[in-house]
């Protein structure tokens, strides 16, 4: 798609929509969890999620979002269910397993009310892949700022304390805090680092679309940069989604014959990681956490990491040695809601997200977990399939979705904080913009 002239660009309604959208959407995706007497209620993203859900009492839900729901609500009957027949004198243990579908239905109704409603604050006569690209845009921008809150906390270790202080961060992180920045979140190195590279995957469809080719550029250097000081899983998204955004480039080459922009774009590339690198590599090598940092990719390049390393990784190895199911037949089929606590209330110690599932909610629940998200990916397949309007924001939706169902044999990404914003937000724009693009076609 070429660049958008100014005639037919789309308008933002008001000054005050302008700037609120940006907070609105970052405080949904990014509002860190406070480390307060409050616990789990010190979440800002959830408490940004209330009354966004409750709009939705004046606007209709989309049957679609309202299966999805249905789905969340029978995982968490299951993990009620077995809650009451097998933990019931560990309640509170078990209470997590039976929240967590109930937090992701806030989180999914919530992040429709704010697609909604960035849409509503939108000219009418955008067309569904202008309004898709300001949100995308819109998403990019959060994650982009949050990656230079990690760069800053890297460079400077006081501002760095000083949000941990605040945050659940330095629970999580207090082993690696010199090199592995934790950014406003209170996750570990791995989601933080996967979050951000979902970033990268939406930079790299913008740069696609034509526009603000260099800011998008630049931002992906910054994004590279921060899930360099995370952690090494972000750069699994990032070659995946290199590979498939090249081939398309190529296929657009063949097609298109656009040989002078791509040679423009490219030359682009060049000159900014060139200017990029002259001006950071000094200043990193200058900083002695960098080398702590840069050690997390040593598994790329042939070194083995010992334990006195860096406290342990050999993931790969790791990993392999962490498929462990339960052993009674009950417990496999339906689960066990508070085994989802089984890395610190049991000692069954296994980092995949799958197992996670299993023992919290058995194979019942591991289905139920798919069939959530491949409800998703079929959408977002037929909208890929049959719609050419709407084709590149569906495979976007298609490869960030893929890539959580994939990193969720690293760590439990199912549902969680961040990552599922981002995935759900993008899903629900290209719903709602098909649905639009249709009725425009039936006109």
């Amino acid at each position: 798609m070429g660049r958008l002239s100014r005639e037919d660009s789309w308008k933002v309604n008001s000054w005050f929509a302008l700037f609120f959208l940006p907070f609105i959407w970052f405080m949904l995706i990014f509002g860190p969890i406070l480390d307060t007497s409050l616990g789990n209620f010190g979440d800002i993203s959830a408490l940004v999620s209330i009354p966004l859900c409750f709009r939705l009492f004046f606007h209709r839900v989309p049957n679609r979002l309202r299966r999805l729901v249905w789905i969340l609500a029978g995982i968490s009957a299951l993990a009620l269910t077995s809650a009451i027949l097998m933990d019931s004198n560990i309640l509170n243990v078990a209470s997590r397993a039976i929240l967590r579908p109930i937090k992701a239905v806030l989180f999914l109704l919530g992040t429709y009310s704010a697609v909604e409603y960035t849409f509503s604050k939108l000219s009418d006569a955008g067309t569904p892949t202008q309004k898709f690209n300001f949100l995308a845009s819109l998403i990019y921008s959060c994650i982009l700022f949050h990656g230079l809150i990690m760069i800053y906390e890297f460079m400077d270790p006081v501002f760095r304390d000083f949000v941990y202080s605040f945050t659940t961060a330095k629970d999580q992180l207090e082993f690696y805090k010199l090199y592995r920045m934790a950014g406003l979140t209170g996750a570990g190195g791995a989601q933080v680092s996967v979050i951000q590279s979902l970033g990268f995957v939406i930079g790299l469809y913008l740069v696609g679309q034509g526009r603000w080719t260099g800011f998008y550029l630049m931002g992906n250097l910054l994004l590279i940069f921060s899930i360099i000081v995370t952690g090494r899983s972000g750069f699994i998204s990032v070659v995946i989604s290199v590979v498939i955004y090249g081939w398309q480039l190529i296929n657009n080459l063949q097609v298109n014959k656009r040989i002078v922009n791509l040679i423009v774009k490219y030359t682009l590339i060049v000159l900014l990681v060139t200017s990029v690198s002259v001006w950071v590599l000094p200043n990193l090598v200058q900083n002695e956490n960098f080398g702590y940092a840069w050690q997390t990719f040593d598994v790329f390049f042939g070194d083995k990491v010992t334990d006195s390393d860096r406290g342990g990784d050999e993931t790969i190895s790791t990993l392999s040695d962490m498929f462990i199911l339960p052993e009674s037949f009950s417990h496999l089929i339906f689960g066990r809601a508070s085994y989802l606590e089984i890395n610190t209330y049991y000692s069954v110690f296994t980092d995949i997200g799958y197992m996670h599932i299993i023992w919290a909610y058995g194979v019942i629940g591991l289905l139920l977990h798919l069939f959530f998200y491949g409800a998703v990916i079929a959408y977002l397949f037929g909208v890929f399939r049959r719609n050419s309007l709407m084709r590149s924001p569906a495979l976007l939706g298609l490869i960030l979705v893929s890539l959580i169902l994939f990193f969720n044999v690293k760590e439990l990404f199912f549902f969680a904080r961040m990552s599922f914003q981002i995935t759900m937000a993008i899903f629900i724009a290209v719903l709602l913009c098909e649905k639009q693009s249709m009725a425009k076609i039936r006109l």
